[in-house]
């Protein structure tokens, strides 16, 4: 399984949280994981912000050396902001799923997977593939 992951979906690999059961199962399955780079920023802060004991920082350190990072290039700024004006999602949210969705055109089989309400619909009404748990 191919997936791209956007920061709610990763956070509960590391904390215990509501979906944290769900995506650790699925983690074996997976055989490709892919981000935005901007994941590892807003990972780092809720670990931050969470207290995260050590063995939380290393859990992190091993899920982080496994995703294939992409970046935001500037010049598609232009194009991020024309994609969110019709959908209204927060910044790194719409950043997020900008990038899933031209990675997803060159990735076969690219799932989304994400616990973000708003952004699944988003996807879904986009007639993105979401990963459903």
């Amino acid at each position: 399984m191919r997936v791209y992951f956007d920061t709610s979906a990763v956070i509960p690999l590391v904390l215990a949280e509501t979906h944290s059961e769900a995506v650790r199962s699925a983690w074996p399955d997976i055989t490709e994981r892919w981000a935005w780079s901007w994941l590892v920023v807003e990972a780092e802060a809720a670990l931050v912000r969470q207290r995260a004991d050590a063995d939380a920082w290393a859990e992190w350190s091993r899920v982080a050396r496994s995703l294939n990072l992409v970046e935001l290039n500037p010049r598609d700024h232009d194009a991020l902001r024309a994609f969110n004006r019709g959908l209204g999602l927060r910044a790194a949210d719409a950043g997020h799923l900008f990038l899933f969705d031209r990675l997803s055109r060159e990735v076969d089989g690219l799932q989304l997977v994400t616990f973000d309400r708003e952004m699944s619909q988003a996807a879904k009404d986009l007639a993105m593939p979401v990963h459903a748990f």
